[in-house]
């Protein structure tokens, strides 16, 4: 798959690059339509919420961050040190 027809890769890396202008709108038939903030995106660890916190601190080994959007939490788990696969 090209980035032009990733538009989820390329809002990620828009905004990676300082080109944020507006956020991505998740459409679905089995519910009600949401919006994704990008800045949510790539939160510092101080900004998790108090449960991602916690899994983040109990991980150990080889770890599997599965759905890894834009890597928040795989890039805290190797700065921890630990062997980490991203995969979204």
């Amino acid at each position: 798959m090209d980035i032009d027809s990733d538009l989820y890769g390329k809002a990620l890396l828009d905004y990676h690059k300082g080109n944020y202008t507006e956020d991505i709108i998740v459409l679905s038939t089995i519910m009600e339509d949401d919006v994704m903030p990008l800045p949510y995106l790539f939160r510092s660890f101080e900004e998790m919420p108090v449960l991602e916190k916690k899994a983040l601190a109990l991980a150990s080994g080889k770890t599997l961050d599965i759905g890894a959007g834009a890597g928040i939490h795989s890039l805290y788990l190797l700065e921890k040190g630990l062997e980490v696969i991203a995969l979204d």
